[in-house]
């Protein structure tokens, strides 16, 4: 076959072109030599030999792998069957997959996709080919990025992932994969979405192959968008907690939790809060609770009211307290749990006032010996305590005045003050009163005393062992007049009559004591016996005279006329005077006979031979001769005693040493009217 006839068969097929090329030069060759002539001119002809036919071509890589976009040049050697080098034969390229790789008429091989391709090379029918694998562009870097460094718990955040090239190109299609250092604040999706899980900072990496890229992302709380207190009540007790609770939530309404929560009261003196929100009442009144996260609050109003009084202790530093003291009692009021209750009203009541008295401010004051319960009232609970109220120990009197002048006869009231040690006066304590001379000053057991006599005396009064005193001074008072029981006398010679003399002071008080002088103008008709204020005069003979009583100066006188004696006139003396014995009892009147207390009447009481009191009973105490007391003893020492207007006149007994006297047998023989 001729080279055209063999070209004209190879129309089809990867060589055609290559083909029609060595054609080509087959006829430019074939044209030189049927026209070329020798140099001589002559005519003969030059015969070429047939090629050696190729029997072989082998396909050589410098590298078993190129990468997608780079470029490596594939060598066809090309052999004939005896395994001879073939020189300047034509050879076409192909690739079995020219998605992977291409390849070029000079065999340039170009990487278009990751994979594995056959590289083949033809030459006058006979194939050689070579495996090449193409492999991606290595990842140099992996930049993460996001629209913000930040997503809020519960939302999410889609993260931009560019794998690049050393040359910085990007790389597309490359497999990346997602990883979160923490879980537990963020996680995230294959696909780059990252998901709030907590507040906190987190590192998002994307890795491929050994390389890898991060960026951090901060997880923010949902924010606060509205608080709302709740308590168990509204109001509180003093000293009393309440817990208060917050719940937070969001804009959605759901409720948010682990948020630092900031309390405060409105007013800490009425009530407190912890950092947990406990409230502790304090005082009572209106407080308000805030709790504030971030910018956002909410408060609640509470009402702090004081604890209802449960008990009532009623104490005192004694129990025992003397009549006039005091003592201070304290009220310890206490709610039920025990805590002590202040500033709270209490009513304080004695139960015994006449023992002891107490005040709004709870002070006892002791007024009688006794017992006496005390109690404490507070909004309707009591609390008592039982003192015991003794008399004060004297520790002193004192008596007013504590001197005093008197004149004789004059009195005087002294107070005696007992007081304690405190100088408390003492009320009650029985006082005993003493003189140190009562025949100066004398004391009544109720402090008056009466000036006896001049001189100085000391009145003591004692109470409870101790003593007070006072010094009295007597003096005698002026005698300012004096008087005399009678103011004219008539006498019968031998009748006697018994006169007294009376002074008196300013005041017309009577002064007794004073020496008194007796004078009589005529003795010879007047004369008689003194004794001290008090004379007996006798009519001695008849005429006047007059009987002067002086004291101190002053004077009073009395006329006495004298006249002749007989019977007659000791009648006249007695007539209506009474009769007493010297002890004191009343033994009849001098009247007539028929009178039932006459001396004369023998049937009558004071008469009669028989009566225990009649003088004329001769075994009676008054009759006999041998009593004392009776008017008929010529020896008796006490005889009975006439008595007229309350002033003696004479002894009623056959005594003749007594005088003056009136015998009985003369006094029996009155006829008296």
């Amino acid at each position: 076959m001729s080279p055209l006839a063999e070209l004209s068969g190879r129309r089809t097929g990867a060589g055609y072109v290559q083909y029609m090329r060595v054609a080509a030069c087959a006829v430019a060759v074939m044209s030189v030599a049927a026209c070329g002539g020798g140099g001589d001119g002559g005519g003969s002809s030059i015969t070429t030999p047939p090629p050696v036919a190729v029997g072989s071509v082998a396909v050589t890589l410098p590298a078993a792998q190129v990468q997608v976009g780079a470029q490596l040049t594939a060598q066809a050697e090309v052999r004939s069957a005896a395994g001879a080098a073939l020189s300047g034969r034509v050879v076409a390229w192909s690739s079995s997959n020219g998605a992977v790789a291409t390849v070029t008429d000079g065999g340039v091989i170009t990487g278009v996709a990751p994979g594995t391709v056959s590289i083949t090379a033809t030459s006058e029918g006979r194939s050689g080919s070579a495996s090449l694998t193409v492999v991606p562009v290595p990842v140099a870097s992996i930049v993460v990025s996001a629209p913000t460094p930040s997503v809020v718990v519960g939302q999410t955040l889609a993260l931009s992932v560019s794998v690049r090239a050393a040359d910085g190109s990007v790389l597309t299609g490359r497999p990346v994969e997602y990883s979160s250092s923490s879980t537990a604040v963020a996680t995230v999706s294959n696909t780059g979405v990252v998901t709030g899980i907590a507040p906190g900072a987190v590192t998002i990496t994307v890795r491929s192959g050994a390389v890898e890229g991060s960026i951090a992302i901060t997880v923010l709380p949902v924010p606060v968008a509205s608080i709302t207190l709740s308590a168990p009540a509204t109001t509180l007790e003093t000293r009393r907690t309440l817990a208060v609770s917050a719940t937070l939530r969001a804009a959605d309404g759901a409720v948010l939790t682990g948020r630092s929560v900031d309390w405060e009261s409105s007013n800490t003196a009425v009530a407190t809060v912890s950092p947990a929100g406990v409230v502790t009442g304090v005082a009572r009144g209106t407080v308000t609770i805030t709790a504030r996260s971030g910018s956002v609050s909410g408060s609640l109003l509470l009402t702090v009211t004081p604890p209802p009084v449960a008990s009532v202790t009623v104490t005192s530093p004694i129990t025992t307290i003397v009549v006039g003291g005091t003592t201070q009692l304290q009220a310890t009021l206490r709610a039920a749990d025990g805590t002590l209750l202040e500033g709270r009203e209490v009513q304080w009541v004695s139960g015994t006032a006449s023992v002891a008295t107490v005040n709004n401010g709870g002070l006892v004051t002791a007024i009688a010996p006794g017992t006496v319960t005390i109690s404490a009232t507070s909004e309707g609970r009591t609390g008592a305590l039982v003192l015991t109220v003794q008399p004060p120990a004297p520790a002193s009197v004192v008596v007013t005045p504590g001197s005093l002048s008197l004149l004789v006869g004059g009195s005087a009231a002294l107070s005696a003050s007992v007081r304690d040690a405190g100088g408390n006066t003492l009320p009650g304590e029985r006082v005993t009163w003493t003189t140190s001379n009562p025949a100066v000053v004398t004391a009544q057991q109720n402090g008056t005393i009466t000036a006896t006599g001049t001189g100085v005396a000391t009145i003591s009064a004692t109470a409870g062992g101790r003593t007070g005193s006072a010094v009295i001074t007597v003096q005698n008072a002026p005698v300012a007049s004096v008087s005399l029981n009678f103011s004219g006398i008539n006498l019968l010679v031998g009748d006697v009559r018994l006169l007294v003399a009376t002074a008196r002071d300013a005041a017309g008080n009577v002064l007794t004591g004073r020496p008194v002088a007796w004078n009589t103008s005529n003795s010879t008709v007047v004369n008689g016996q003194v004794f001290g204020d008090t004379a007996i005069i006798t009519g001695v003979s008849t005429g006047s005279a007059t009987v002067t009583a002086t004291v101190e100066g002053r004077s009073a006188s009395v006329l006495v006329v004298v006249a002749p004696a007989g019977p007659v006139s000791v009648c006249t003396l007695i007539a209506g005077a009474l009769l007493f014995g010297d002890d004191g009892q009343y033994l009849g009147r001098f009247t007539n006979r028929f009178d039932s207390q006459s001396v004369l009447n023998e049937f009558g009481t004071y008469g009669s031979r028989f009566s225990s009191t009649s003088t004329n009973n001769e075994f009676g105490t008054y009759g006999s001769n041998f009593s004392s007391l009776s008017a008929w003893n010529p020896f008796a020492s006490r005889p009975p005693l006439i008595v007229r207007n309350g002033q003696f006149v004479a002894y009623y007994t056959v005594n003749t040493a007594r005088t003056p006297r009136v015998s009985p047998a003369v006094a029996l023989s009155c006829n008296f009217p």
